[in-house]
């Protein structure tokens, strides 16, 4: 359990220094701007909850189709 603890703590500040290209701050509510910018795009997407901290990170061949 504590690796994981500090695996997390080591995510955090890895990604806050990843050079971003969007950040939607809101998931739910940029739902559909996030679907319609992102159609047929290939990339590394990293999804955090705020609220509690669990981070995902993925790669998708249309990032769109991710967010469904």
């Amino acid at each position: 359990m504590e690796n994981m603890l500090y695996s997390t703590c080591f995510l955090s500040k890895v990604i806050e220094e990843i050079k971003h290209v969007k950040i939607y701050q809101k998931f739910k509510d940029d739902r559909a701007s996030l679907i319609k910018e992102n159609n047929e795009k290939i990339g590394v997407y990293c999804l955090v909850n705020f609220l509690n901290g669990p981070i995902y990170i993925g790669t998708s061949s249309n990032l769109a189709t991710e967010t469904i």
